[in-house]
């Protein structure tokens, strides 16, 4: 999916299985501390800040409402994990760590 404004070309990938969505969405988010308060936030990095605050907007709107499960760069470790909106601002939900079987 086209996802335009940080790079040339810049694009999500949304996967779906068994009913479920994982949505892959690059470099929409680089600071999540600021841009989860302000999404609007845009870095010099951004090639098109306009395009990149639109479309981070329209993103994280649709992820929220769909409940898709997100992987993304920039984003608290797993870098996997769900988002919510509030009154105030949005938040982010990392899915728990699971140490692998041979941990346990």
């Amino acid at each position: 999916m086209s996802l335009p404004g940080h790079t040339a070309g810049h694009t999500g990938y949304r996967v779906e299985s068994d009913g479920k969505t994982l949505l892959i969405w690059g470099d929409v988010m680089h600071v999540a501390v600021v841009q989860l308060k302000d999404p609007a936030v845009t870095i010099k990095f951004d090639l098109s800040q306009a395009d990149a605050s639109r479309s981070r907007a329209t993103i994280m709107a649709d992820a929220a409402k769909r409940h898709y499960l997100i992987a993304a760069a920039h984003l608290q470790f797993p870098g996997i994990g769900t988002l919510s909106k509030s009154a105030q601002d949005w938040q982010w939900t990392p899915v728990p760590a699971t140490p692998p079987a041979s941990a346990q």
